[in-house]
């Protein structure tokens, strides 16, 4: 038989935390109430996207209706890291090349290696 790693005093502590509660042991045993149902991807974008601003919606709405497209029947507890990982592959793969992208970075990236300050180097000045 495998020796106790529990001291008395953590147990006894554990129960009086417990009866403070208003919480009994069986209670633990019995099991945590059933969460409700996720929803699905097509069931809860719409919901996100009401609820910000024009900008951000111009910012992700084409992504989360990729999200749709791809995962609208899914829940949203039944996607793993592995799927969004393939998910942000093929929209690299599939994304429009233009004449003005930055290859995926972002417009702060270019704004920090014009500013030396930004990342700790020395600043540019306007002369």
């Amino acid at each position: 038989m495998a020796e106790s790693t529990i001291d008395q005093a953590g147990l006894e502590a554990a129960r009086l935390l417990l009866e403070r509660m208003g919480i009994s042991p069986l209670d633990l045993v019995a099991g945590a109430a059933a969460r409700p149902v996720a929803p699905t991807f097509a069931d809860y974008v719409p919901v996100v996207a009401a609820s910000i601003s024009a900008g951000l919606l111009r910012a992700y709405g084409t992504y989360w209706n990729r999200v749709v497209e791809r995962w609208g029947e899914r829940r949203i507890d039944e996607v793993s890291a592995s799927d969004i990982r393939r998910l942000i592959v093929d929209i690299k793969a599939n994304r429009v090349q233009r004449r003005n992208g930055r290859g995926g970075r972002s417009g702060r990236s270019t704004r920090s290696r014009r500013c030396g300050a930004c990342i700790g180097g020395p600043r540019r000045t306007g002369s």
